[in-house]
């Protein structure tokens, strides 16, 4: 199988001056501005894997201007990439369940 889509991540240099973020901060401003995007994406017809990935890359802007991401509720605790793009999946999953049933009803 093969991606039907190109998709581009553009990587720009973090400044020095980038403090740490706060997961629950993080994980809203992911949530607002992808959401907007998956809109576009759908809406482009976009679909599949090409989907997934395409999120991908406006979901790492909230994360990456950090250098790290602290869990607010678990003091000492970093919230780690992995971590985060399991909330990215879900949010993608979400978005895509509710559209097929909104178009299947």
């Amino acid at each position: 199988a093969s991606l039907a889509s190109s998709i581009w991540l553009v990587c720009k240099k973090r400044p020095p001056t980038a403090r740490p973020g706060w997961d629950n901060r993080v994980l809203e401003e992911m949530r607002q501005n992808i959401t907007t995007k998956l809109r576009e994406f759908w809406d482009a017809g976009i679909r599949g894997p090409d989907f997934v990935w395409a999120a991908t890359g406006p979901a790492m802007e909230s994360y990456s201007k950090h250098p790290v991401v602290k869990k607010a509720n678990e003091p000492g605790k970093l919230l780690s990439i992995s971590e985060f793009l399991t909330q990215v999946r879900r949010l993608v999953l979400d978005f895509v369940v509710g559209r097929v049933l909104s178009e299947t009803t």
